[in-house]
């Protein structure tokens, strides 16, 4: 039998970046600023207004050393961080592996309500969890989306990777609105300018993980 995904999905970022791969895409989109309430309450307001299924969708941190900026995570489950495990949607998962060229794995991802930065806290995450991957959205989702019996589907694609540290300076970097602020990162760098080189490797591999979700929304992402 041929599987149909939800004829009107609804789409949670992080970022006003990735949130841009899914304009030929007919769905419905809210950007969180990375923020947990307000990827809720985005999620909820979609769910509100007719949403059949959701979809978390962006960029995330590495926990598998072995996954290198750019791979594409397709959740199996969210990891809550009070350890409670929501699963995805089988069909859909397979629906959207299927379709989507290039390397990618099929694992648990871990939800945080705040950003993972240092190694050791990735490596810690990945040994208490085993899940691949962290961001801070989409265990949010995934609680309106069970609570609501809907359809659910998480779509990560590896920034920083795990043996990486996010530097101070880009923390504090991303409005509400999922824009990047890019004075206060400036501002922040004046202080730190040591992190110049790790800022501007995080902006490469951002870039790395922003063409994986290009690629799985032009293949992948088919709604008909």
């Amino acid at each position: 039998m041929t599987f149909t995904p939800p004829d009107n999905p609804g789409f949670v970022t992080g970022l006003v970046a990735e949130a841009a791969h899914l304009e030929r895409i007919p769905c419905s989109t809210f950007c969180s600023g990375g923020h947990p309430d307000r990827a809720a309450e985005g999620a909820q307001q979609m769910v509100d207004s007719g949403a059949t299924g959701l979809v978390s969708f962006g960029v995330g941190g590495g926990l598998d050393p072995s996954l290198p900026p750019g791979f594409l995570v397709v959740a199996t489950m969210v990891i809550t961080p009070e350890g409670e495990k929501i699963g995805t949607d089988t069909a859909w998962r397979n629906h959207i592996v299927e379709l989507t060229p290039g390397p990618l794995t099929i694992a648990e991802i871990a939800g945080s309500d705040h950003v993972i930065t240092s190694p050791r806290a990735k490596s810690d995450l990945f040994e208490a969890t085993g899940a691949v991957a962290v961001d801070m959205e989409s265990h949010a989702v995934a609680r309106v989306a069970s609570k609501a019996g809907l359809p659910f589907l998480v779509l990560r694609a590896i920034a920083d990777p795990a043996h990486r540290a996010v530097p101070t300076s880009a923390v504090g970097g991303l409005g509400p609105d999922g824009h990047t602020r890019t004075l206060a990162v400036l501002g922040n760098l004046l202080l730190r300018p040591w992190e110049l080189p790790d800022l501007l490797r995080l902006s490469r591999d951002m870039r790395k993980g922003l063409r994986t979700l290009r690629r799985v929304a032009d293949s992948g992402l088919s709604f008909s």
